[in-house]
């Protein structure tokens, strides 16, 4: 059976694999023949996850997407810290009304 492959540089290969190959096989053979890791992508079809165990079916292209190296997080958490720190002001003078003049303008021409 041929099957396209989608890779990581978004060139399209065909691979032949036996009629009863998995998703797994698909990787294996990959790997073998590009020099990349196994653990290095994963493979989606039709926009979701294929799994290992997953039969390949026919006129079906697998794209071949590189696994990101993740951080610990806590990016969120650093940005709340920062809101905290910056001081809340309620002076609003410097803020421009609909037709485009400062406020603090029109507070003038109002006194």
């Amino acid at each position: 059976m041929e099957v396209l492959v989608r890779d990581l540089c978004l060139h399209t290969s065909s691979f032949c694999l036996s009629p009863g190959a998995s998703v797994g096989d698909l990787i294996r053979v990959f790997s073998e023949k590009k020099g990349i890791p196994v653990t290095d992508f994963y493979v989606k079809s039709n926009g979701r996850l294929a799994g290992q165990d997953e039969g390949l079916q026919a006129g079906v292209v697998y794209r071949l997407e590189p696994r990101l190296c993740g951080g610990k997080g806590g990016f969120g958490s650093m940005l709340r810290a920062l809101g905290a720190q910056i001081e809340k002001t309620t002076n609003r003078e410097a803020c421009r009304d609909l037709s485009g003049r400062r406020l603090r303008d029109v507070n003038h021409e109002k006194e």
